[in-house]
């Protein structure tokens, strides 16, 4: 057994390498599995472990039939981890907000500064459907997301969108597991359509200072619902 995870781990090795030394972009195909198993010299059984394990961590991506594929940068082991520690500890939801209020607060600048017409009008999209969710007493946490990855977007920065996406899904998670919507009034559902509204209002005008304000106090009013969840 000791043998055959060395092996793994030899093989998961060539194939990073493989993928640096060949400059390989996501979306670029990899050698089949057959091909590492004859280059190395191991059992396609030891490959597949390999692969396996690359795909848990997002480096490459399996298409039956297809092959093998560098992944697009992604941090979905992150989001395991980050789930996981929300599902079984919910205080660890106020570091998780912690983080996003200190990302989302310092971009508000480089935002305004980037956004373009397109963005703004996909924001305005997102808001026209969540009014009409809110109406209908139905799921919104997909739109609030999208509101705020549009946003992200706009700084053109993979990485940030990436995380900020990984966030966003752990944190809507667990807050749909430790507040779910029914127990939410429509007076506050409405009060936070309104904050983005506002929110994306001063963006669209430049005005980073107002813009700046109205974020910093709805990460107030976030901290109220999650002082609801930590007392439960």
């Amino acid at each position: 057994m000791l043998k055959r995870t060395y092996i793994t781990k030899e093989v998961k090795k060539y194939v990073e390498e493989y993928i640096i030394k060949n400059k390989l972009l996501p979306g670029s195909a990899l050698p089949p599995e057959g091909e590492i198993a004859s280059t190395l010299g191991v059992s396609r059984g030891s490959v597949r472990e390999a692969v396996k394990a690359l795909e848990t961590l997002g480096i490459i991506e399996v298409k039956h039939g297809n092959g093998l594929f560098v992944r697009e940068i992604n941090f979905d082991v992150t989001l395991d981890v980050l789930s996981y520690n929300l599902y079984f500890d919910p205080s660890t939801l106020a570091e998780l907000l912690q983080i996003r209020e200190l990302l989302e607060t310092r971009l508000v600048p480089e935002i305004i500064n980037n956004i373009k017409q397109d963005d703004l009008e996909e924001c305005k999209a997102c808001l026209d459907e969540w009014k009409e969710r809110i109406v209908k007493g139905l799921n919104f946490y997909e739109l609030d997301m999208k509101f705020h990855l549009q946003l992200y977007r706009a700084v053109g920065n993979k990485i940030l969108l990436e995380l900020g996406r990984i966030f966003w899904i752990a944190y809507a998670n667990a807050e749909k597991k430790y507040l779910p919507l029914k127990e939410t009034s429509k007076e506050e559902l409405f009060k936070s359509y309104e904050e983005h509204c506002k929110l994306l209002e001063a963006i669209e005008k430049r005005k980073p200072d107002i813009a700046g304000k109205l974020m910093y106090d709805h990460f107030r009013g976030i901290e109220k619902r999650l002082t609801r969840i930590l007392k439960k």
